[in-house]
């Protein structure tokens, strides 16, 4: 029998959020859970620029819907970078800027597979 010794992690998609547009961003909420580990609530947050980057690359319009998506999609894939990375996910808050991609060029990578699918 063969064990990881990385517990799985699950990320179940709950919906987005209510007037983050007034903050300039979208928000995606999730929960996470880690076996043995107590479940969390994250909300990720994608600022105006990021999308704005991400709809100009993909030829897509900046739309509220795309937006949704875009948090969605990039929300589910931070929270699994930074689960592989730390082990864990301890804040509540996540914020994706336009900065994020050029810092972390593996989840652009991770975007643009995820988005050509």
């Amino acid at each position: 029998m063969t064990t990881s010794s990385e517990p799985a992690l699950q990320v179940q998609y709950e919906g987005g959020g209510v007037g983050t547009e007034l903050w300039g961003m979208t928000q995606a909420n999730f929960l996470v859970h880690v076996p043995n580990d107590a479940s969390r609530e994250v909300a990720v947050m994608v600022n105006d620029a990021a999308a704005a980057f991400l709809a100009s690359r993909y030829g897509q319009d900046d739309t509220p819907e795309f937006r949704k998506n875009l948090a969605r999609v990039v929300g589910r894939l931070w929270i699994e970078a930074l689960h592989a990375e730390h082990g864990r996910i301890s804040t509540p808050v996540l914020v994706i800027s336009r900065a994020t991609f050029d810092e972390q060029p593996g989840l652009l990578a991770e975007v643009d597979r995820a988005v050509q699918q």
